[in-house]
């Protein structure tokens, strides 16, 4: 029985250390892998102000044409309307 638990406990031990092996090792990235991810974030949220900007200009210019075609469209009415 007792040599049973030595055993067990000798695994139990050694699984322990490998996972604390690589514990630290993932500890020590974790750093590199944050600063990565916040490069590309700042990147990220460049390019959308950018398309805000764009998407902004576009519902400008959707805007002005509808009201020209509303414009020429009510000015045809007008026309076509018996005086």
């Amino acid at each position: 029985m007792e040599q049973k638990l030595v055993e067990f406990f000798g695994v139990f031990g050694v699984v322990v250390f490998v996972f604390l092996i690589i514990l630290a090792v993932l500890w020590f990235l974790l750093p590199f892998v944050i600063f990565g991810i916040s490069n590309k974030l700042n990147e990220l949220i460049r390019l959308n102000k950018s398309i805000e900007g764009n998407t902004d200009i576009i519902t400008n210019q959707l805007k002005s044409l509808n009201n020209n075609l509303r414009n020429l469209t009510d000015k045809e009415i007008d026309n076509s309307k018996p005086d």
